[in-house]
């Protein structure tokens, strides 16, 4: 009886925390699946000359996303050194929930910048969400210096389930 309990009790913990982005696996309820059958790649979005992309396709709320935004020649921009790149997340209604931007690494152009045809430059931001967030979609919109931004789509938490009423 007692391993029953403790057995109900993991379980239980296991669907909790799947549910709240946590854990290390996917407990899903019966009768439950993700949309597609299997986690979907990572957005990734480009935009003439530039390409933006997070490094996951679902955001832990409990974690850290890497969002990249590359540049490719031939391409001329001018970024400021202390935040070349900036993203703004926005949730699904519009809101604003973080703004972030970070210094370009030693090594890393910027200023008054010129790539020729086929170079390529990547900018990283790093996200960690306010763990108080709800789950569900959001919208990062990337822009490095002069250049228009990028609208990246973004899921903090689990992706959303398809379930049969069967």
């Amino acid at each position: 009886m007692a391993s029953l309990t403790h057995a109900r009790r993991a379980g239980l913990l296991a669907v909790v925390l799947a549910a709240c982005g946590g854990g290390s696996g996917q407990v899903l309820p019966s009768g439950c699946s993700t949309p597609s059958g299997s986690p979907k790649p990572p957005a990734r979005v480009v935009a003439g000359q530039l390409t933006a992309f997070a490094d996951r396709a679902v955001v832990a709320r409990s974690g850290v996303t890497r969002l990249a935004l590359v540049a490719t020649g031939p391409l001329r921009y001018v970024a400021a050194c202390d935040g070349p790149v900036q993203a703004v997340i926005t949730d699904r209604a519009d809101i604003h929930v973080a703004t972030l931007t970070a210094a370009a690494p030693r090594g890393t152009p910027c200023g008054d910048v010129t790539l020729a045809p086929g170079q390529s430059v990547e900018y990283d931001i790093l996200w960690s969400p306010d763990p108080t967030l709800p789950a569900g979609a959001y919208r990062a919109s990337l822009s490095l210096g002069d250049q228009p931004a990028i609208g990246l789509p973004l899921v903090l938490g689990q992706p959303p389930l398809a379930c049969s009423t069967a």
